[in-house]
């Protein structure tokens, strides 16, 4: 059985997210869905921006016939990465923004030298 490393570390820590997705992710290979969901619950509990989890509870969720859950995490798994790309996008364009205003400033010291 697959269990065993994430019941350990679990027992050492138990919030530790990674851990519990790991154990449902183990017993969703062995077919038990229902044991995968409830350790999917508990990282989601834990942190509700964990994005895998919300991943494998659908997956698990679908595998059990149960449509209408499994696109309820489908949509916060977009949600999540949604927030987590306009969140990127932001920090790149400040980024540019930073290097457009150095090249800007370098642009203005030669016109400078220049008059």
């Amino acid at each position: 059985m697959a269990e065993p490393v994430p019941n350990k570390a679990i027992g050492l820590n138990p919030k530790y997210v990674e851990a519990f997705n790991n154990r449902g992710n183990a017993r969703f290979d062995i077919g038990d869905k229902k044991g995968s969901i409830q350790d999917y619950n508990i990282v989601i509990e834990l942190d509700s921006n964990y994005a895998l989890a919300y991943s494998n509870r659908g997956n698990a969720r679908a595998d059990l016939g149960d449509k209408k859950g499994a696109i309820e995490d489908y949509n916060k798994l977009l949600k999540i990465y949604q927030k987590s790309w306009t969140t990127e996008k932001a920090a790149a364009c400040f980024r540019q923004s930073q290097k457009t205003s150095a090249v800007i400033t370098k642009l203005n010291l030669i016109l400078l030298c220049l008059l």
